[in-house]
């Protein structure tokens, strides 16, 4: 696939294109049928298909409707493509993880009136839930247009109430206090639980003389395995780190691969989270304007090569694992129930500037020092 990133990251009403090929690129002569597939299926991504001489281009739009409820981003799902070829009984297939995010600017749609008699109670997050066996709490969003203060004092006007049905153990549940009408309701995977299992969720909103209900089902699935890789690790002493390390240069700037933007001369680096089927990536820019200026400058001093590479080498691994503690960092404050954690979570242009804060910094201690 080009371009080859871990994670096909979109904006809303934007187009991503994207080729399938095969390798050896010449084989995609032999190609009798390729489907293109998500898992779970997004109603709102168009998906066009171009065949092409060697491949075929895919493009990619999230046509965000107009009433669409921000409290649905992100949304994650997983492109699948099958290929079958001649004289090959097995289908060849590769999947890459997709997640589309809100735009920048989102458009200021008039907010919810909240009311003192509550008209409805839904469930935003989207669909289907999933609960990892013995895994993180899930956070499903809901959303009321009821006051705040009706669910508090004591006894309150307005109370909470979920209930669920499950073939094996009922998980526990809990719920957060609503804040403009949006609160949250906390699943644990409980011990029993089975990998397959279909759980139907009810929340009502009780009230003087009055109910609202909603429902959802969640789906109850394996974690992730280790997968065996069949490589001889040479040398036998050296750790391998736990991410992939990538190195981006100025002509693939144009790739959203830097917090699901293009790069630029003033981006260090960023990361894409780890999925099922691809680890940790990193990504640190070889072209960084500081960089670039602080190459010459060595240059201009006529040193050595192997002594300049050695310098590049040494800023890169700060910077790389800098990235991976930002990413350990957010995991730690994503496994943390939502009320329990005093510390918010980092966005992406908060952590698009702190590396670039980090890489400038350490750059200018390298030119002092050395």
């Amino acid at each position: 696939m080009r371009p080859d990133v871990a994670t096909i990251r979109l904006k809303p009403n934007d187009t991503r294109r994207l080729l399938i090929f095969a390798k050896p690129e010449t084989a995609w002569t032999e190609l009798e049928h390729l489907s293109v597939t998500f898992d779970p299926p997004v109603k709102e991504l168009q998906v066009a298909r171009t065949s092409q001489i060697s491949g075929e281009e895919v493009a990619l739009t999230f046509a965000e409707p107009e009433d669409f409820d921000q409290d649905e981003y992100p949304i994650e799902t997983a492109l699948r493509a099958t290929a079958m070829f001649k004289e090959h009984p097995e289908p060849r297939l590769f999947e890459r993880r997709v997640v589309i995010t809100p735009s920048r600017v989102i458009s200021q749609k008039k907010p919810i009136q909240l009311k003192d008699e509550p008209t409805f109670i839904r469930v935003t997050s989207r669909q289907p839930i999933k609960i990892l066996v013995a895994g993180p709490d899930v956070h499903v969003k809901l959303r009321w247009d009821g006051k705040d203060e009706l669910v508090a004092g004591n006894p309150p006007t307005w109370s909470f109430r979920v209930t669920c049905e499950s073939p094996s153990v009922e998980p526990p549940t809990f719920l957060t206090r609503p804040v403009d009408g949006r609160f949250e309701l906390l699943i644990q995977a409980a011990t029993g639980l089975n990998a397959g299992e279909q759980i139907k969720f009810d929340v009502e909103a009780v009230g003087p003389g009055k109910a609202l209900a909603t429902a959802f089902l969640a789906d109850v699935i394996e974690p992730p395995t280790p997968r065996k890789v069949p490589t001889k690790v040479l040398g036998g002493g050296q750790r391998r780190p736990p991410y992939d390390l990538l190195y981006v240069k100025k002509d693939q700037w144009h790739e959203e691969t830097c917090w699901g933007e293009p790069w630029s001369g003033d981006d260090p680096g960023s990361f894409d989270d780890p999925n099922p089927k691809s680890p940790l990536m990193i990504f640190v820019n070889q072209d960084l304007d500081f960089l670039t200026t602080y190459r010459d400058r060595l240059l201009g001093k006529k040193l050595a090569e192997s002594t300049i590479q050695q310098r590049i080498n040494k800023y890169t691994t700060h910077v790389a694992f800098h990235l991976y503690q930002m990413y350990e960092k957010k995991r730690q404050l994503q496994a943390q129930p939502a009320e329990s954690s005093s510390v918010e979570m980092p966005s992406e242009e908060q952590m698009r500037d702190e590396i670039r804060r980090v890489s400038r910094t350490l750059l200018k201690l390298m030119e002092v020092t050395q």
